[in-house]
Parts: structure tokens; C-alpha cells; sequence
């Protein structure tokens, strides 16, 4: 029987994409191409936005879905630090959060990741070649994080709401439950989780979806305005 996508994460997955289709129909294929077996995208997901909208939510869902071992993450770390990459191994989802991508290096450590095989040198050991399964998610606050060649057609960009989470907690679910049960709960509940996995398991993926990039620059997020007061106009009283 045909499993649907739960509601909770089509709404989810709809709001981090900014209600843009596009970006949703990438995503979905992103996410099954991740799950399933030998259709690992080669592009990388590229999550662009001011923090809080929700990017290392859905990569907390994924990991539930995929279970914690096949998913590791690197936080605000330089890629030329990352000389032991023995965490790589094996791995389905792999998450890059406030790295810098600022020079040809880091561009060319990234490019392994495309490779159907990759280098993988544990610490005290020697370096050997290993199947890579990854699927790569770059996220970062600001697009100056992420250097990007002209002609380089790995990076696809979602089009990141100007909404965060709690706003979109609080416009579709505040009479229901407090954020910290939606965060936490809500969104991880095992049996939903469950039936998200197999909605994407049996997804029907579009490779060419996944070939071809989605790569317009995302647009800069709006800058939180402080609430106006009414505050009375001084009025010149006329000249006598």
C-alpha cells in the first residue's frame, strides 16, 4: 500500500522552502535519493539563511529516519582542519554547519564527495579507499560562507524562508502545543518519523531533478525590524 508523506512534514518541509515548489520537489527527491540504495544525489543541498528557520531540524528528522549512525555532522569547523575524516565512513547523510568554503582547497575537499569512492585516513591509520554513500548538506547563515566557481554545478540552493521556526510554530501550532513539544516531540514522533521513511523509501525519484541544479543565489533575508510605537508627531505651531 502506498504510504503518504505525513502531513506535520509536508508542512515542515513546505515552510523551509518558503512555499517555493521548485525548491520542495528538489528537497524531496534530495531526502528519498538519500534513503534509498545507489540513488545518492551529487549535489549538494545548500541551506542559505538566517539561523533559526529550521535547518538543523530537518537534519535532526533525517537522522532519526536514517538512524544515528549513518549520519554525522561537522560544526563550525574550518575544512583544512579536517585531516582524519574517519567519520566519513559509511556514512548516508553527511552535514557541514557553519563550515567555511573559502578558497580552492576547501573547494576541491568537497569535490571527493561527488566521487563514487572516497580517501578516508583515520587517525593512526593508513589511508584507504572506501565506497562513499553520502549525501552532503552545507548550511550556513551567509552566502559569503560558501565560495562557489561560476561553472560549479554541485551546490543546489532551497529558497529559505524569512520565517523562522517559532513563527511557524506559532502561526500553525501554538494553540496545540508549546514550541518545545513541537520541536522535540511533535516532530520527532517515532511512529510519524516511521512513516516518513517509508514514504521516501518508496518515493519515486527524478534523477533529473537531482542532475540538475538548482543554483539561483538565494535571496538575502529580510532584517528583523523593531515594532513601531505610535508616538505623536510634533506639530509646529504656525507663525503669528
Amino acid at each position: 500500500p502506498k504510504t503518504d508523506l505525513p502531513e506535520r512534514y509536508e508542512k515542515f518541509f513546505r515552510h523551509l522552502c518558503d512555499n517555493e515548489e521548485i525548491s520542495y520537489t528538489y528537497l524531496i527527491n534530495f531526502l528519498a535519493a538519500t534513503v534509498q540504495v545507489n540513488k545518492r544525489p551529487l549535489t549538494y543541498l545548500t541551506l542559505v539563511g538566517k539561523q533559526g528557520v529550521g535547518k538543523n531540524t530537518l537534519i535532526e528528522i533525517m537522522t532519526e529516519v536514517l538512524e544515528k549512525n549513518n549520519v554525522t555532522t561537522f560544526t563550525g569547523t574550518s575544512l583544512k582542519d579536517v585531516r582524519f575524516n574517519g567519520s566519513f565512513k559509511n556514512k548516508k547523510l553527511i552535514m557541514f554547519d557553519e563550515v567555511l568554503v573559502k578558497n580552492i582547497d576547501d573547494e576541491n575537499f568537497l569535490k571527493d564527495f561527488v566521487n563514487s569512492s572516497i580517501n578516508i585516513e583515520e587517525k593512526g591509520k593508513d589511508k584507504k579507499q572506501y565506497d562513499n554513500f553520502a549525501s552532503i548538506v552545507l548550511a550556513a547563515n551567509s552566502l559569503a560562507a560558501i565560495r562557489i566557481s561560476a561553472d560549479d554545478r554541485r551546490y543546489s540552493f532551497l529558497d529559505l524562508p524569512d520565517q523562522t521556526l517559532i513563527q511557524f510554530h506559532r502561526a500553525n501550532y501554538a494553540k496545540e502545543m508549546s514550541f518545545d513539544i513541537f520541536r522535540k516531540e511533535f516532530l520527532l514522533e517515532p511512529e510519524q518519523l516511521k512513516q516518513l521513511g517509508q514514504f521516501l523509501l518508496a518515493f519515486p525519484v527524478n534523477k533529473k531533478v537531482l542532475d540538475e541544479p538548482k543554483k539561483e543565489t538565494p535571496k538575502p533575508p529580510k532584517k528583523d525590524t523593531p515594532p513601531t510605537t505610535d508616538v505623536p508627531k510634533k506639530v509646529t505651531p504656525p507663525s503669528t
